[in-house]
C-alpha cells in the first residue's frame, strides 16, 4: 500500500465507509479505489477534489489530501525530496 493508498483508506473508515459505499457515493468503480489503496494505480488527478470533500469537513484536510494525491503522480525522487523537506535529511551512512 503506497503513503496515499494508506491516507485514503484511512480517511474512508474514519467517515465509517466501506471501500464500496465510498465508490458509490463517488460515482466510480470500486476496482479503482481498491487499486488506489493497494498502490496498484494512481488516484486520477481530476478526482481528488471530488473524493476530498467527501471525506473532510476542513479546507486544510482538503488541501492536504489533494496535495497528497497529487505529489503521488510526481517521480520517486521528487516525492523523496518533499518528504526530506518534512522530515529533514536522512543521517549520512557510516562507512567503513
Amino acid at each position: 500500500m503506497g503513503d496515499f493508498g494508506m491516507h485514503l483508506a484511512a480517511a474512508i473508515e474514519a467517515k465509517g465507509h466501506t471501500r464500496l459505499a465510498f465508490a458509490r457515493l463517488a460515482g466510480c468503480p470500486t476496482s479503482l479505489v481498491s487499486e488506489v489503496i493497494r498502490g496498484k494505480r494512481k488516484a486520477p488527478l481530476a478526482r481528488l477534489e471530488s473524493w476530498s470533500r467527501l471525506l473532510f469537513q476542513t479546507e486544510a484536510e482538503r488541501l492536504a489530501f489533494v496535495r497528497a494525491g497529487a505529489l503521488a503522480h510526481a517521480p520517486a525522487v521528487i516525492q523523496a525530496w518533499v518528504a526530506e523537506l518534512r522530515t529533514g535529511p536522512a543521517s549520512p551512512r557510516r562507512r567503513g
